[in-house]
């Protein structure tokens, strides 16, 4: 078998760095973060360098596994169906350069576990994507390391149900085409956020 011929990398804004793909196991990602925090950080500035560090470590794309990972995986992923390839395991993952929202979620949830910061699942129809919630002073802030929503603060689950809120953080973002030919993200999202957001708790 020969690996599937993989596209260039998509042409995205994206924070994306190659130098940081040296980063290839939890405990690395883990240490990484911890290197750039200041002593005693808040759980907000904790989660902000996680999402930064996720942002920066994928290009969004799917990410498969390698074949010296799990060879019969790989393997029916080229034959069968790349989805069977897809990784979920955070080390499997940072093998990667490559991660869909759900993936660079679920690695952004795998670190604020071992920060000690509970965090959810926040996701969305149309368009489908994932987020990641994390429990910052009591209340659910939203980071979103795959799309990365041109923010400034602490965005609060709350305010996800506020299209002008969404469509600030996503405007001028290409849209996804099925659900609505010609518009931005920032359009879409508001349009999810009017139809509503859901949110399932997930303790690490």
């Amino acid at each position: 078998l020969s690996p599937e011929p993989r596209p260039a990398l998509p042409q995205l804004r994206e924070q994306f760095d190659p130098a940081l793909t040296v980063v290839d196991s939890l405990d690395e990602a883990e240490l990484y973060v911890r290197a750039g925090l200041k002593p005693h950080s808040s759980d907000a500035e904790t989660a902000d360098a996680i999402e930064q560090f996720v942002a920066r470590r994928f290009a969004h794309d799917l990410g498969v596994i390698r074949r010296q990972n799990d060879w019969v995986a790989w393997s029916a992923g080229i034959v069968i169906w790349k989805n069977l390839a897809f990784t979920t395991r955070p080390d499997d993952m940072l093998k990667s350069r490559r991660g869909l929202c759900s993936q660079q979620a679920m690695l952004m949830q795998a670190l604020l576990a071992r920060f000690g910061i509970e965090y959810a699942t926040v996701g969305i129809s149309a368009p489908p994507h994932m987020m990641v919630g994390a429990k910052i002073n009591g209340k659910w802030a939203v980071y979103d390391p795959d799309v990365e929503p041109l923010r400034t603060r602490t965005i609060w689950y709350s305010e996800m149900s506020d299209p002008a809120v969404m469509h600030q953080l996503y405007r001028s973002k290409p849209g996804n085409p099925p659900f609505g030919q010609g518009e931005d993200l920032g359009e879409q999202m508001a349009r999810a956020a009017r139809d509503g957001v859901d949110g399932q708790v997930q303790h690490g």
